[in-house]
This record gives C-alpha cells, sequence and structure tokens, in this order.
C-alpha cells in the first residue's frame, strides 16, 4: 500500500513572551517542534507545553490555540499524509515531551533543506517528513 507526503509549508518561528495565536483548525496536519523557549498549546481540550526538544502533533481539523512563555523559536511543518500512513499518523499523541537524537537530525535537517530551495529540495523535505512518520 503506498503513501503520500506532501510538505506545503516549513516556517522558523520566533515569538516574544506573551505572543498568542487564537483557536484555529487547518485541513491539513501542524507539527510544531521546539527550537528553544517554551510554547504552551491547547489543543483538542488538552494543555501541553513544549520545550525545545518537544514536538506538538496536530492532525488536520483539530482546533489548537498557541501561546509563548517566554522568547521561544519553533520549527513549525504543515503537511498532508494520504495513504496508509494517513490513519496512523491522525492517531498519534498530540504531543512528545522529547523525541530521539535522530528525529531531532531530521527535523533540523528538514528545515536546513528547505531553506536551501536546491533543485529536489521539496522532494527530499517531504521524503524526510514521510520517514519521520514512519518512526
Amino acid at each position: 500500500m503506498e503513501s503520500n507526503v506532501t510538505v506545503h509549508r516549513v516556517v522558523r518561528d520566533k515569538k516574544k513572551p506573551g505572543q498568542y495565536i487564537e483557536p484555529h483548525s487547518h485541513p491539513f496536519f501542524h507539527y510544531l517542534f521546539g527550537l528553544a523557549g517554551h510554547v504552551r498549546m491547547h489543543a483538542a481540550e488538552t494543555d501541553f507545553v513544549v520545550p525545545p526538544g518537544g514536538l506538538a502533533m496536530i492532525p488536520p481539523g483539530i482546533e489548537h490555540s498557541i501561546h509563548s512563555l517566554d522568547d521561544s523559536c519553533s520549527l513549525n511543518i504543515k503537511f498532508t499524509c494520504e495513504g496508509c500512513l494517513a490513519k496512523p499518523a491522525a492517531q498519534l499523541p498530540l504531543f512528545l515531551p522529547l523525541i530521539g537524537d535522530y528525529q531531532q537530525v531530521l527535523l533540523k535537517n528538514l528545515l536546513e533543506e528547505a531553506v536551501l530551495q536546491r533543485a529536489g529540495s521539496a522532494e527530499l523535505v517531504s521524503l524526510r517528513m514521510y520517514e519521520l512518520l514512519l518512526l
């Protein structure tokens, strides 16, 4: 069975203490990986704080808000996932307080590749996201 993962947007996002993004939802996955500082998220009636190395995994259609608790920096990835991985990806926990070193390297490399925008970068970014989902 095939799966298709397409990354639509990769953004390194810096926020000042107290910055708040009102509750909203997307028709795609929204992953937020903590790089520095702390971000409080509210999603599916659950509150959690994303520290450096933590990963919030918001599936499509889930309302969520974001509140920076201090000077924070996060990697925001917005993507679609179709095929055999779509359902398992949507059922992952909303939050992992700390992901493994390899997964962190994958995410940082994904950002680096997205910034470089070389020939083939879009495909490499989506492949790295696919690998992260498999892990």
